[in-house]
């Protein structure tokens, strides 16, 4: 077990790019260092699993990081998120439940997504949907996110980001403009 959790970690180490300096006063021989080594290196290469099963743990880690990174974000940037009245919102302004889409006019997760959008606002009468324009296409996109912000001061946003998300293929300023 102790071999196992000792090739666990270093696996993780060999997995992560990491490198293990070791001290120029080390307490090792340099050729217990060659010996450590081999014995590393033969239990990895006749227990591979042990770097898949490491890989996994790494995996894991870095997600729930990820996870605790994204919670400390919305909570410090909760204003923006949730409340800014430069974002549009449909469903229930007051709603109890906030939704925040992030989005782009020719992405096509986000196209599809559209449908989804729409029934969970017909079928939650409490659910505000905040809109968050994130032109990450290129020109076309950030000239409907600006025609959309531009729809949303004539009371039009809604009916606009429909549109646009309908769209079949690549958006052009003719199409924003026909839309």
């Amino acid at each position: 077990m102790k071999n196992r959790l000792t090739a666990l970690f270093l696996a993780g180490i060999l997995t992560t790019g990491v490198a293990i300096a070791v001290p120029s006063q080390s307490s090792f021989s340099p050729q217990q260092v060659k010996d450590i080594q081999s014995i590393v290196y033969d239990y990895l290469v006749n227990h591979p699993e042990v770097l898949v099963e490491a890989s996994q743990t790494l995996q894991k880690q870095t997600e729930a990081q990820q996870q605790e990174n994204a919670k400390k974000a919305i909570k410090e940037n909760a204003k923006q998120l949730f409340n800014d009245p430069a974002s549009p919102v449909v469903g229930n302004p007051q709603g109890n439940v906030t939704l925040v889409e992030f989005f782009d006019y020719q992405c096509g997760h986000c196209k599809a997504m559209n449908s989804v959008i729409q029934a969970i606002v017909k079928r939650n009468k409490n659910l505000s949907v905040v809109f968050k324009e994130l032109p990450i296409f290129g020109g076309q996109s950030q000239y409907a996110a600006k025609a959309s912000l531009a729809a949303a001061k004539q009371g039009k946003y809604y009916a606009f980001y429909d549109a646009l998300l309908s769209v079949d293929g690549q958006l052009s300023e003719q199409i924003t403009l026909q839309t």
